[in-house]
């Protein structure tokens, strides 16, 4: 399975590889690496997008930079990804991003963590009997 996993907290990168193995994961920590990866590497089954970046918690909505453009340029080339998971804890960026994404996507809300890898355990299952 093909993942984009977009997040600023280097202890999360690492502990999504290991949960990972096996699987092809293109690790970002920008808005904007986020959107070159879509670009160059995509389609991906799987985009992860955490909405706060750049070491801010329970930043501020329409922040440049964050996981929201994300979300409204994956809305604006739905062809990039063809699900998107968001495991941000800011309840008000990841509502923001979720709504962007609803008309163009399937969009699952999970905190990061087990519940996220179960997730992707179970996306890969049913796409590829894995």
């Amino acid at each position: 399975m093909k993942i984009l996993f977009l997040d600023d907290d280097r202890n999360r990168h690492a502990y999504f590889q290991r949960e990972t193995i096996g699987q092809d994961v293109r690790h970002v920590e920008t808005a904007a690496a986020a959107i070159k990866a879509l670009q160059e590497h995509g389609p991906f089954d799987v985009a992860c997008l955490d909405h706060d970046l750049g070491g801010e918690q329970m930043a501020p909505l329409g922040t440049a930079g964050h996981g929201l453009q994300v979300a409204r340029w994956l809305a604006e080339h739905p062809e990039t990804a063809e699900n998107v998971a968001i495991h941000s804890y800011n309840p008000v960026g990841a509502q923001a991003m979720a709504d962007a994404l609803r008309p163009t996507h399937p969009v699952t809300r999970t905190p990061f963590g087990p519940g996220l890898v179960s997730f992707l355990r179970g996306l890969a299952r049913l796409e590829y009997g894995e």
